[in-house]
Formats: structure tokens, C-alpha cells, sequence
């Protein structure tokens, strides 16, 4: 896994018309919305990105951007205003932004951001698809400024401080470092509630996203528990001791998983299956292994699986 990194600095008329093209191309088709002018403009942008992480540090001259309707994306949004003034209005919503605020948007979807005096702006974006329980649980509150509660200015802080120590992180802890803010964010949302979460609940959350992380990897034949426990931030003992609260080895999540996948390519096979093309696609690197493993799961050996359904 690797990090990338795009810097820019723009000023005066020719600036604005970098400035124009670049926002457009690296906030997936965000555009300028209200006219500026080219005199004394100035602008920066840092962005550093991950596979599923990114984020930016952007300061510019007043201006106001739009997402329109018809640009595509799918990053879950968490912003700090450092200075100035801001407007954000999302669905219907609108949040009159300060210093130190911070906001929850979706970046998938339209919105108008306007600044009506020089600001800057420290973002975190994440890839819904990949991190959806923190998501799902976020998105169970509307979305907006914050509310001043002690989770929200800590998050403020820890936001402000990932984003300036970005360029030193290497990418496995880039994406680490950014679940405990999107935590911090459902928290700093949960207005139904001042009790802190049980043990359970945190341990439960946790789970289920290690799960979907394995799922999302299923294709690489070097998924071990030593990697995982790694990039979730817990030592290997705990990770183990997780799955076994679910009467599972760690190993054995994955290659049910695994199996699953392969049953259900199986099954969609018609003619004549490569079994071995299957295997090997889903994580299994020796086909001995794998037809052994499969016929203890389902009872039956693949090519008798597939031609039987």
C-alpha cells in the first residue's frame, strides 16, 4: 500500500485559473461557483491519500465551491474550519461555520461551501465503502456542525493534528490513525445520549469492522492475523480472543469466507468450472488444500458442487 501526495500553490489571475482546474480534478468535480477575482488571489493545497483515507489541508483567497448533482464519488466528509468564515449547505441544511467548528457532510452528494473571507480548511475524507459501520453509525444522526461537547473539540484537535503530521505517516498508519476520528465523530453526533459506549458495544463495532476488512481482502493469499490486528490497531492476543467470543479462530472467518465465495462462483458456473481459477482467486494457493477444505464445508467436492446446482 502506498501514499499519495499533491501539493499546490496558485496566485493573481493565472492562479485562479490553475486553482479552477485543480479543485476540480482532485475534489472529484467540485467547481467554483461564485466569481472571484484574479487580483490578489491566492490559494493552496495539500493532500495526502491512502486507498481509503484522505486528507487535506486547503487556504484560499474568499470564494465560494459547489459539488453538482451529476459529479460522482463516494467519500464520507469531516472538516475543521481553522480560519475564517464558512457556509455549508447540504440537502436543505445549513451550517454558519467559525473557527474551530466542525462539520460532518457527504461528498457523494451536492453541496455549496461558500467563504466569504480568507479561510482555511483542514478535511478528512474516507471511503464510505470501506469503512460503512462507522459510516452507518454516523448517518444514523443528521448531518452538520457539531454540537460543542468535549468529543467534538477533541476531535477538532486530533483532526488539525493528523492533517499537519500527514506527510511523516507511511500508509498503513495513515488509515489507521483515521479510525478513532470517524469514532470520535459518531460520538461528538450522538445527541440521544451523554452515556459513554460499554465495552461490548466498542468490542462489537470493532468486529464487525475487522470482518468487512477481511472481506475485502479475501483475494490476497498473505491475509493473516498478524496484519490484521496491525492495521486495526489491537495486539494479536486480543484480535484472537475477539473471533473466539464468536466461536472462531481468525483463520477460520477467513477461509469460510473464503469458501462462501467460491461455492457462490460455482454455483454461477455453467459448463465445466476451472476450479483452480476459482481457488486461486479467492486466497487459496495450493488446490489440494482447497478442494480438502471445501469438501469439509459443504460435503462435497467443488466440480460435484457445481455441476449438482
Amino acid at each position: 500500500m502506498t501514499k499519495s501526495v499533491q501539493c499546490v500553490s496558485v496566485a493573481g489571475p493565472r492562479g485562479l485559473a490553475i486553482w479552477r482546474e485543480q479543485i476540480y480534478e482532485q475534489f472529484r468535480q467540485v467547481e467554483l461557483a461564485r466569481p472571484v477575482s484574479g487580483q490578489g488571489f491566492r490559494a493552496r493545497l495539500r493532500i495526502d491519500a491512502a486507498s481509503t483515507v484522505q486528507t487535506c489541508r486547503v487556504a484560499g483567497s474568499s470564494q465560494a465551491v459547489r459539488r453538482p448533482a451529476r459529479a460522482c464519488g463516494h467519500e464520507f466528509g469531516i472538516m475543521k474550519v481553522v480560519r475564517g468564515n464558512t457556509r455549508l449547505e447540504q440537502g436543505g441544511v445549513v451550517s454558519e461555520l467559525g473557527p474551530s467548528d466542525i462539520v460532518l457532510f457527504d461528498n457523494s452528494r451536492p453541496y455549496t461551501l461558500d467563504m466569504s473571507s480568507s479561510f482555511e480548511h483542514a478535511l478528512l475524507l474516507v471511503d464510505r465503502k470501506a469503512w460503512a459501520p462507522e459510516i452507518a453509525e454516523i448517518e444514523t444522526q443528521p448531518l452538520g456542525r457539531l454540537p460543542d461537547t468535549a468529543a467534538a473539540r477533541i476531535l477538532a484537535g486530533m483532526l488539525e493534528t493528523m492533517v499537519r503530521l500527514a506527510p511523516a505517516m507511511d500508509a498503513d498508519e495513515f488509515e489507521r490513525v483515521a479510525l478513532p476520528l470517524t469514532q470520535l465523530a459518531a460520538a461528538s453526533l450522538d445527541r440521544r445520549s451523554t452515556e459513554s459506549p460499554t465495552r461490548s458495544q466498542i468490542s462489537a463495532a470493532l468486529f464487525k469492522r475487522i470482518c468487512g476488512d477481511i472481506r475485502a481482502r479475501l483475494a490476497d493469499p498473505d491475509l493473516a492475523p498478524g496484519e490484521l490486528a496491525r492495521r486495526h490497531g489491537v495486539s494479536l492476543r486480543y484480535l484472537h480472543k475477539l473471533f473466539a467470543q464468536h466461536g472462531l479462530s481468525v483463520m477460520q472467518f477467513v477461509r469460510n469466507q473464503r469458501l462462501a465465495q467460491c461455492a457462490s462462483e460455482l454455483r454461477a458456473c455453467a459448463g465445466r468450472p476451472h476450479v483452480g481459477l476459482i481457488a486461486a482467486r479467492w486466497g487459496f494457493n495450493d488446490d489440494a488444500t482447497f478442494r480438502r477444505a471445501f469438501r469439509a464445508r459443504y460435503g462435497i467436492n467443488p466440480t460435484a458442487f457445481a455441476n449438482r446446482t
